[in-house]
């Protein structure tokens, strides 16, 4: 195989683009380095290497270094696996007990993304909230010291959800959210569903 000595112009290649553009990688032309990262979709090296190609990408100015990842899978394949460097950064369960969660914009709206945990060996479960929905659940949890579960609960109790409703949207068990309410009923002090929401709302919309 030839090795081309140190200095030399590499030879001239020519890649597509997912979204069909043409790029080229000709030595004689550009001025900037190139890292060409060969992949495959279902290589467990490259699942892992990838997010750290990518954070090593957006810390070098574009003018310095170029980045090109080229796969050797379809299109389609292709498209699956390349996910936002935000995203990659939840597909793994978290090391230091917190949950893992990261926020991006998704059009104009900003979403917080948070790891849920594994369903089986080829399937994770995230949660998606609007950023507006993450500030509320910042304000009751301050207001009332309440829990990460109880202030979902209570969050959606304000929203107008039953218990039943609650449950499905949380994973638990209508017992388990009854529970969460007699804690949370007990921390602001009322007797009640409606005072709850009514607590609640007013902390929400700053009355």
């Amino acid at each position: 195989m030839p090795v081309l000595e140190a200095g030399a112009k590499a030879p001239n290649i020519s890649l597509s683009t997912n979204d069909g553009r043409q790029i080229s990688l000709d030595g004689n032309t550009r001025t900037t380095p190139v890292v060409a990262a060969f992949f495959k979709v279902g290589c467990p090296t490259c699942q892992y290497a990838f997010p750290y190609l990518e954070r090593i990408y957006k810390a070098y100015p574009k003018d310095k270094v170029s980045f090109v990842g080229v796969s050797q899978d379809s299109k389609e394949d292709t498209a699956a696996f390349t996910v936002p460097l935000e995203l990659a950064s939840c597909l793994n369960p978290p090391s230091n007990g917190q949950a893992s969660s990261t926020k991006m914009k998704v059009g104009d709206r900003a979403i917080e993304i948070i790891y849920v945990g594994k369903v089986s060996d080829s399937e994770i479960l995230l949660r998606l909230a609007l950023v507006e929905a993450a500030a509320d659940k910042s304000a009751l949890r301050r207001a009332f010291a309440l829990t990460d579960r109880e202030t979902d609960v209570l969050l959606w109790i304000a929203a107008g959800k039953s218990n039943r409703d609650i449950a499905e949207i949380l994973g638990l068990s209508p017992r388990t959210v009854n529970k969460y309410l007699d804690q949370i009923y007990l921390k602001i002090s009322v007797e009640n569903r409606a005072s709850a929401a009514a607590k609640a709302v007013r902390v929400l919309t700053g009355l």
